[in-house]
């Protein structure tokens, strides 16, 4: 593998929060799995359709969270500077956050699309121009496992711990990590992946297992490595082709938006992706979204219960690593 993918697998995949996703019993979840991602997306220029939002409704007043939106512009952002196409896609609910993080970025406004449903988005992959190669997800929820579907692809064994710790009610309903059920709150855009058209590579980002395509680990691997740490009920099964596992769903975009710069042999496409831009896209959606931290739930530009300057660190690392520059980062605004 290429030593620049693995000292960017090395920056991203670090745990702050302790989900447990990428320590615990076990050989380490997902090596690779970033490599095989980004040089998907570096074999030619092609549509990339991003998929992002998780909305937070315990928050007062609820709205999106932090996570999910910025990496959805910066991977979006590396793409058309490497000749691809792209479009932000989102449902209702987080559609203001991702509209103002689009905008921060100085992206065209009509790059963001918002679906009320699985259909709408299944014809945006299909009518896209140039053909749709790439559907990716970032830091968005998915539907968990159901019995019948964890016996087949686990065994006995693994069936008879998941009737134990999940109760049927809460079979193929989306969670959140606080194992709410937020069906309400989402729109479910499953179906898009898991019957997806011939030639489309779908790529999942997620941090804590419940997101679309991490169902490609299986649920018992996911739910011992959970064990003491998170709720085992939240896992999701929609698998992708490759899935990328990070300390925040954030991280993971920027090291695959690096990646893929490097496979392309275009290491500048990621330029634009500084700590100093990041910062004004967290700030803006917080301000114009509105948009909230997931952890904390409070109108701040933290990310995952981290402070900026701690957030963005793997940026940085990820940056010297490729040798550009390192700016400042702008002052953070304070809590709303």
């Amino acid at each position: 593998m290429n030593e620049a993918f693995v000292e960017i697998e090395r920056a991203i995949r670090r745990d702050p929060a302790r989900r447990g996703l990428l320590g615990g019993a076990g050989e380490p979840l997902g090596l690779g799995e970033l490599a095989a991602a980004a040089t998907s997306l570096a074999a030619g220029p092609g549509h990339a359709i991003i998929l992002t939002g998780f909305y937070i409704p315990l928050a007062e007043p609820a709205a999106a969270e932090t996570d999910g939106p910025p990496g959805a512009v910066a991977l979006a952002e590396t793409l058309q500077r490497l000749g691809h196409t792209a479009t932000l896609v989102t449902d209702p609910y987080c559609a203001a956050a991702l509209s103002a993080a689009a905008l921060a970025a100085g992206l065209a406004p009509d790059i963001v699309r918002v679906c009320r449903n699985a259909a709408e988005l299944a014809l945006i992959v299909e009518r896209a121009e140039p053909a749709t190669t790439h559907l990716i997800a970032i830091e968005r929820v998915g539907p968990c496992y159901a019995l019948d579907l964890v016996r087949s692809r686990c065994g006995e064994a693994a069936a008879s711990r998941f009737a134990e710790c999940v109760p049927q009610e809460l079979w193929s309903r989306c969670l959140n990590m606080r194992g709410v059920v937020i069906d309400e709150w989402t729109v479910d855009f499953s179906a898009v992946f898991e019957t997806r058209a011939d030639g489309l590579t779908t790529i999942g980002l997620g941090d804590g297992g419940n997101e679309l395509g991490l169902g490609k680990f299986a649920w018992a691997d996911l739910a011992m490595r959970l064990e003491g740490i998170a709720d085992p009920r939240i896992l999701c099964r929609v698998a992708a082709d490759h899935a990328v596992i990070a300390g925040t769903s954030n991280w993971a975009a920027y090291g695959l938006a690096a990646a893929t710069a490097i496979a392309a042999g275009r290491p500048e496409a990621f330029d634009a992706v500084s700590p100093a831009s990041q910062t004004r896209i967290i700030e803006s959606m917080v301000l114009n979204g509105p948009a909230v931290d997931g952890v904390s739930r409070r109108y701040e530009p933290t990310v995952d219960g981290l402070p900026l300057l701690t957030f963005l660190e793997p940026l940085r690392t990820i940056r010297r690593r490729m040798g550009l520059s390192d700016e400042p980062v702008d002052q953070c605004i304070t809590s709303r």
